[in-house]
């Protein structure tokens, strides 16, 4: 990533919603608006990338994304809240 990369992140969860589903920790959500906006820009010629929380710690998730950026972004972060059940998760990644 460079100082020109757009980045957008999709909230994740902290935990699965149907825990008692052994399958709910590998189900995946799709954040089409976000994945919408994000293709507009790298069809217009911008430097995107798009990430999604999914059922990753938000701390480490916001420490890793950190290593990954060498300089100030140029603009902002766009993070996506699809749901009332991501909010907790975004809390921590944005205090991270």
């Amino acid at each position: 990533m460079n100082k020109n990369t757009i980045i957008f992140v999709s909230a994740g969860l902290n935990e699965p919603k149907k825990n008692g589903n052994p399958l709910a920790s590998y189900h995946s959500y799709l954040n089409y608006g976000l994945l919408g906006l994000a293709s507009i820009l790298d069809k217009k010629g911008y430097d995107v990338i798009l990430l999604h929380g999914r059922f990753s710690n938000p701390t480490t998730f916001a420490q890793e994304l950190l290593k990954k950026v060498k300089a100030t972004p140029t603009y902002p972060l766009f993070l996506s809240i699809p749901s009332v059940f991501t909010l907790g998760w975004s809390k921590s990644f944005l205090k991270s």
